[in-house]
């Protein structure tokens, strides 16, 4: 018993004691946590002091922008978040007995204020003061008010330390642009590529050649350039652009939509980083910078774009195939005594069904990879003719060495600036190697 009343009296003691700290220390809430409890929308005027200087917003309508330190262009959903804020702004612990010693709070010269206005006409003004020991709450007050309060660090976010930057608009490369029916890239003073929508979602290269392209890989440059987000403002007005090296850029883009507008921009890679880049467009004055993992105009090459595949005929249009190689002719004819099955003899000689199959689909494989405009081309060493069932004309492919690991390519005659790499060729080789050595 004696026990258990020792134990009651430690508690009762323990209790006292805590409830005088939390009030020494001022850390017992009201239930009314409520800093700012304002209809919603009824804010139309916001400013923001800090080291880093003013910035201020105005409402007109249902739209907000900048005025202060300058009026540019503004993501307004980063300002109507701050406004929602503003108007259901909770504290999480209300402080009393406030001494009316702000200093101890930093509320004597806070590190932000920000003042608003509200739709009729009333201003208020929130305090910004250090952080708690914690570091995830820090100490504000209504400048109307006694009351020390606590928010947390979250709450503060979206205030964006009074950064103006923060709150510009980093999606302006592109906007006004409609939908992208021709672009092109140029480096320095030349024309690299240029491609055109001839359909929906069909693209053709244009320039250099005239010559299909991967659809798909199109529309994943232009999704790129659709996204490309400022990561870092540089220079409103810049007087010198050579410092930038957008004087004479690296690279331009242009790109022109279907009303006819066109937007250039040009690119050059910031010092001593490889994994950003200037930007300036012809619709914006300043200079940004961009990731240029985001988008690199310097990566995009035509070696990646042609879809260049020379030879697509189905084998049952076939009616012989006729291979020289160095001078070495073997024709494989098909027997129409079966004419429900794809057999071919070599020479007249059977062979293997399956191999000709192999060797046909690597030879319909020929496809370029690469473009060489200027590019040597020496005699040709593998001729591919193919004889059609129902046309009195044939299909000749032509492969003369480039170098060591390719072949350029010739279709009827007609020299095409693509060629193929050597192991495309090697393996046609091989396939017919093993039909001539099981004949």
């Amino acid at each position: 018993m004696k026990n258990f009343q020792s134990t009651f009296i430690f508690l009762a003691i323990l209790i006292v004691l805590l409830a005088a700290f939390f009030l020494s220390n001022n850390i017992l809430a009201y239930k009314d946590k409520a800093i700012y409890k304002l209809a919603p929308q009824s804010i139309v005027q916001i400013a923001i002091e800090s080291e880093q200087g003013r910035c201020s917003f105005i409402k007109n309508g249902d739209n907000w922008k900048m005025i202060e330190p300058k009026e540019y262009k503004i993501n307004e959903e980063l300002v109507n978040m701050m406004a929602r804020k503003l108007e259901n702004l909770e504290a999480l612990r209300i402080l009393q007995n406030n001494s009316g010693d702000l200093s101890q709070y930093g509320l004597d010269r806070p590190s932000m204020t920000i003042w608003f206005r509200h739709s009729e006409g009333q201003e208020s003004k929130l305090l910004i003061g250090h952080n708690t020991a914690s570091n995830y709450q820090y100490y504000v007050m209504d400048s109307d008010s006694e009351a020390v309060c606590t928010i947390t660090a979250n709450d503060l976010e979206v205030f964006k330390e009074g950064k103006a930057f923060e709150f510009r608009d980093r999606c302006i490369l592109t906007q006004g642009l409609g939908r992208v029916k021709r672009f092109g890239i140029e480096s320095g003073e030349n024309k690299e590529i240029e491609l055109i929508e001839y359909e929906a979602g069909k693209w053709l290269l244009v320039e250099p050649c005239k010559v299909e392209v991967k659809n798909d890989y199109v529309n994943e440059i232009l999704s790129a350039v659709a996204k490309l987000e400022i990561k870092e403002f540089i220079e409103d007005d810049p007087e010198d652009l050579d410092k930038y090296g957008l004087e004479n850029p690296m690279y331009t883009l242009f790109l022109e939509d279907e009303k006819g507008s066109i937007r250039n921009f040009y690119f050059c890679p910031a010092e001593n980083d490889k994994k950003e880049l200037y930007i300036k467009t012809d619709s914006e004055k300043g200079v940004f910078k961009i990731s240029s993992d985001a988008f690199n105009p310097g990566l995009i090459a035509i070696e990646d774009l042609i879809n260049i595949a020379p030879l697509s005929i189905g084998v049952g249009h076939i009616s012989k195939i006729t291979i020289d190689d160095y001078g070495i002719i073997s024709e494989f004819k098909r027997d129409f005594a079966n004419p429900d099955d794809d057999i071919f003899t070599l020479n007249g000689h059977h062979i293997s069904s399956e191999d000709f199959m192999a060797l046909y689909v690597n030879i319909m494989a020929l496809s370029a990879e690469g473009y060489d405009e200027t590019g040597m081309r020496f005699q040709t060493e593998l001729s591919i003719t193919f004889d059609l069932i129902n046309s009195p004309e044939s299909i000749k492919l032509d492969l003369s060495k480039r170098d060591e690991k390719s072949y350029f390519i010739a279709l009827n005659g007609e020299s095409l600036p693509f060629y193929i790499k050597g192991k495309k060729i090697d393996l046609v080789r091989k396939w017919m190697n093993r039909i001539l050595e099981a004949r």
